[in-house]
């Protein structure tokens, strides 16, 4: 059996409804145990990266092994909502179908491991799970109280035998991409970023030049760790853990995600996560 961490973030959600996402694939499960030794990995609902404290109006969620049940309160369509939690799958299902149920206008986002992010719409979808590429593992940051004048450098380093860095891409075919977006839509206010095997280093315009002298925004940095073989090939074997740590100037947080995980503040001392 393998254990797919699946992401969904419900949008527009109608007031005092109950949305339903129900599986329909023989043999798949929900499960509430992430993967042995991964205490982070399991079922959540609004712990995201991004405004953890913001206010959402739900009334009660359910989890059975075949249904994943929300029921809304009043002011629902404000917020998103978004829900972790762990697929149980045999080894040989590559495809998942499930039953939406869902109000005109609302919307369900999904991520299946560290696959790309697709619509569900009401009634029967499907989805493919992501045939995992052994070396490399998705990731999500989002900085918080980016200004003028600041910097950031988010580092990865070795856990135990293994070693790890941030990637552009896999391997000659590039096609893990790395990407960077303002929270509120606007545009990016980054006047130079770095990107080493072991460091990412963002630095904001220092003179705020088309920028209000007050203006705070939140950053959100969407890429890939792959670990390494001693001899600097990429590795094909199981993840285990890395450590991340982040250098920021004054006022800046950094949180980071793996899909399907609860996240993560970051300090200048490296924080464990677990790859799988």
């Amino acid at each position: 059996m393998n254990l797919i961490p699946v992401t969904f973030q419900l949008t527009k959600l109608a007031d005092n409804f109950g949305a339903e996402i129900e599986l329909k694939t023989r043999g798949a499960e929900w499960t509430v145990i992430g993967s042995e030794g991964d205490e982070s990995l399991g079922f959540s609902c609004n712990e995201t990266i991004l405004n953890e404290a913001r206010p959402v109006s739900i009334q009660s969620v359910e989890l059975t092994k075949t249904a994943l049940s929300i029921m809304t309160g009043a002011g629902a369509s404000q917020e998103p909502i978004t829900v972790t939690a762990v697929l149980c799958v045999p080894s040989d299902i590559k495809l998942i179908e499930a039953d939406c149920t869902i109000n005109d206008g609302a919307r369900v986002f999904v991520r299946f491991g560290s696959g790309a992010v697709i619509e569900w719409g009401a009634g029967r979808n499907s989805g493919s799970l992501p045939s995992e590429t052994p070396n490399l593992r998705f990731i999500r940051l989002a900085i918080g109280g980016w200004t003028t004048g600041r910097s950031v450098a988010v580092e990865v380093t070795e856990s135990g035998s293994e070693s790890f860095q941030w990637a552009m891409g896999q391997g000659m075919r590039g096609d893990a991409p790395f990407s960077i977006s303002a929270s509120n839509g606007g545009g990016v206010q980054v006047g130079r970023i770095a990107f080493s095997p072991r460091a990412i280093m963002l630095y904001s315009c220092g003179d705020g030049a088309g920028w209000g002298s007050n203006e705070v925004s939140d950053l959100l940095i969407e890429t890939y760790i792959e670990r390494i073989h001693p001899g600097g090939t990429s590795a094909q074997s199981n993840f285990g853990r890395i450590g991340l740590s982040a250098k920021c100037d004054p006022g800046i947080t950094v949180i980071a995600q793996i899909p399907g995980q609860r996240p993560k503040s970051l300090t200048s001392a490296p924080r464990d996560f677990y790859l799988g």
